[in-house]
């Protein structure tokens, strides 16, 4: 046994043709062996990978003349589909019947296996299931010209059809009556009447079909040209060029090749808004390009130089409580205040340029945030008192002074209370090492005065 991938593939590739050589062979000892064969799958519980089965069965036995091998197919799918408790396609099934007529190299083989299908078509008396429905749309399409009924009778027996049939067969059946369009010279009015009635309760891709049939019952010329470009006369290449031109496409006019206005407006969506225009919003400074006072930047130097220096470099990391508590362990960092670097002009024309932007976030939004979340994202009243502004905060502090808001909201508000140091310490270094309230990632505490330097 060879481990490579290449050898397993080709013995595998090999057993199909194996099988279908076996059972070739058994057909020319005794045939009635295949029928006994065929007999026992059908009488067992029948799902698709047995129905595959039988058609290989039945295509061996009945290779040689394509109305038998049509007729014992029908009958199969008849009582498979009756037997069915819901409306069902066995595309299986499909693929392997409309591979198997294109096997034998007699012509006269495919013409026949059609012509039967077309016989039960026109019979209104004959039960015609979704799968037997599909299998004749694609033998229509694909053999409309070997047919020796006329085109327009199989088109009426189609409608008659349609009317009846389950909503998710009804595209193929319409996209096999297009096709015999091409070859009617007067469409029948019933069928007219169909396909209007049945374009307005369809589904969408169904309507979309009623719509092409409609445009080429006026247009035939453009039928005929779309048949000629399609890759192959098979329904799939078809419906590949039929997707080509939708509904609403223009008839070919000798005057002009531009489109009309009015006919433009059929398939050119509107520039009208379904909806009222949102108010222009206001533009609104950011928090971070608000000049401090010399006073207060004096006493928070450390965090008035972070944040601005953030603000004017888009690729600084962004600061968070985990870089605040590291830094306060550092006994020699000092921050530079690198807004003395720079032109006070450069300063202010950044500044006019963010404030002349618009906000994007300040733009409605149809999700709707929690009342009760303060939004520090709009700018606040500036305060020097620490219990105003703690006592701000509402039921998000309490006065044993834990606070569930993120640590930089603390830090942007509390800031600005002058004769205070912020200090930030980690939630696993005492005192608050082993507290229940883990939840908490890290604690302010103030000092009346600024560290004493060592």
């Amino acid at each position: 046994m060879s481990d490579s991938p290449n050898d397993i593939y080709l013995f595998v590739s090999c057993l199909e043709y194996i099988r279908r050589k076996t059972l070739r062979i058994v057909n020319k000892v005794d045939p009635t062996i295949l029928d006994t064969q065929i007999s026992q799958i059908r009488s067992s519980s029948v799902d698709q990978q047995h129905l595959i089965k039988i058609l290989d069965a039945t295509f061996i036995r009945y290779e040689s003349s394509g109305g038998e091998y049509s007729q014992q197919v029908l009958a199969l799918l008849e009582d498979v589909e009756k037997a069915s408790p819901a409306p069902k396609v066995f595309k299986g099934v499909i693929e392997q019947f409309l591979t198997d007529v294109h096997i034998p190299e007699d012509r006269a083989f495919i013409t026949s296996c059609a012509s039967h299908f077309i016989d039960v078509l026109v019979n209104p008396d004959v039960f015609l299931g979704p799968t037997a429905l599909v299998i004749v749309a694609a033998l229509i399409t694909e053999f409309s010209a070997s047919f020796s009924m006329r085109a327009p009778g199989i088109l009426s027996a189609l409608a008659a059809r349609l009317k009846t049939c389950p909503a998710f067969v009804q595209e193929p059946c319409v996209i096999a009556m297009i096709r015999l369009r091409a070859d009617c010279d007067a469409i029948p009015s019933e069928v007219i009447d169909t396909i209007s009635m049945i374009a307005q309760s369809a589904r969408h891709s169904s309507q979309m079909r009623c719509k092409q049939f409609l445009e080429f019952s006026d247009n035939k010329e453009l039928l005929v040209k779309i048949i000629r470009e399609s890759a192959s006369p098979s329904l799939p290449d078809f419906l590949v060029s039929l997707q080509n031109y939708p509904p609403g496409v223009p008839r070919p006019s000798t005057s002009s090749t531009q489109f009309s206005r009015s006919d433009s407006q059929i398939y050119r969506p509107s520039g009208a808004l379904k909806y009222a225009a949102y108010d222009a919003p206001e533009v609104i400074p950011s928090l971070r390009t608000w000049r401090m006072s010399s006073s207060r930047q004096s006493t928070s130097s450390s965090l008035s130089g972070t944040l601005s220096d953030t603000s004017r470099n888009s690729t600084s990391p962004h600061m968070t409580a985990g870089h605040l508590a590291l830094a306060s362990g550092l006994e020699n960092l000092r921050i530079e205040n690198r807004e003395a670097d720079i032109p006070e002009a450069a300063i202010l024309q950044e500044r006019d340029e963010q404030a002349s932007r618009v906000d994007l976030i300040t733009l409605e939004s149809p999700f709707q945030e929690d009342s009760e979340i303060i939004n520090f994202t709009e700018p606040v009243e500036i305060s020097d008192d620490f219990d105003a502004i703690w006592q701000s905060f509402g039921d998000l502090c309490d006065l044993r002074g834990w606070c569930n808001i993120p640590i930089d909201n603390v830090i942007r508000r509390l800031q600005w209370v002058e004769q205070r140091y912020l200090r930030v310490i980690s939630a696993d270094l005492a005192p608050f090492a082993g507290n229940s309230l883990r939840y908490f990632a890290f604690q302010c505490t103030y000092t009346n005065s600024l560290p004493q330097e060592s």
